[in-house]
């Protein structure tokens, strides 16, 4: 993600940005569906976050929220576009911030049972 400036190096903004490979269709990959692997609270309500996130959603990126997994497991993750469409569409940063929040929430409750699993869905 070249063109975001320095702040948003994950050590700095607490979210790490990555394209999502294998882990969805062929189709989602080929509209270039990205993971945003957040680390904490405060990282999905600097207005940076909330602008980009409302920009993927707008363009018809797939979107990922995610949590980093222990050892040996893949992150959790889930698709928000859907759930974040109507408050885009009505350019409500509140209530985006309100959805990645309780979407974050819920993702840090995912039960990360041996053997390691993946978690993937619909917000």
């Amino acid at each position: 993600m070249s063109k975001l400036g320095d702040d948003w190096r994950p050590d700095k903004s607490g979210v790490f940005i990555t394209d999502i490979g294998d882990e969805v269709s062929n189709e989602e990959r080929a509209r270039g569906a990205l993971k945003l692997v957040v680390g904490a609270i405060h990282a999905i309500v600097r207005p940076s976050f909330v602008e980009f996130v409302c920009t993927m959603v707008e363009a018809g990126i797939p979107i990922y929220l995610a949590v980093p997994g222990p050892a040996g497991h893949l992150s959790a993750k889930v698709r928000v576009n859907a759930v974040l469409a109507e408050p885009v569409r009505q350019q409500d940063a509140a209530r985006v911030v309100d959805v990645l929040a309780g979407t974050l929430k819920g993702l840090t409750k995912f039960a990360f049972d041996a053997p390691p699993m993946h978690f993937q869905g619909e917000a």
